[in-house]
Order: C-alpha cells, then sequence, then structure tokens
C-alpha cells in the first residue's frame, strides 16, 4: 500500500510548513 505512505509524506510536508 504504497499509496499510504505518500499521504503520510504530504501529511508531513504541510505540518513542516506550518511549523516553518
Amino acid at each position: 500500500m504504497p499509496s499510504g505512505r505518500k499521504q503520510k509524506i504530504k501529511l508531513v510536508l504541510i505540518y513542516t510548513s506550518f511549523i516553518k
């Protein structure tokens, strides 16, 4: 299920953008 992993990466990216 690579889709789930890709979604998690996107979530992390959004999180980092929010923190920055």
